[in-house]
């Protein structure tokens, strides 16, 4: 698994840890020491669908009750 250790200034690293689990993969164990990996990569974001924008600066929002 890739796990991220956010360090007390604030840098982010990420580390692969290997993992094994039991048959019914309610139990693991780690099976070796992680290694620094390369961080993932962005994700692609879809056009948003509305079409009126908010200038930058304070933003004030009401709650909705459905």
């Amino acid at each position: 698994m890739t796990v991220a250790a956010q360090y007390a200034n604030g840098s982010v690293r990420y580390y692969a840890v290997p993992v094994a689990s039991d048959s019914t993969g309610s139990s693991f164990t780690v099976t070796g020491a992680p290694g620094v990996v390369a961080g993932p990569g962005r994700a692609g974001v879809a056009k948003s669908s509305y079409s009126v924008t908010v200038s930058e600066g304070d933003v004030s929002c009401c709650a909705i009750h459905l």
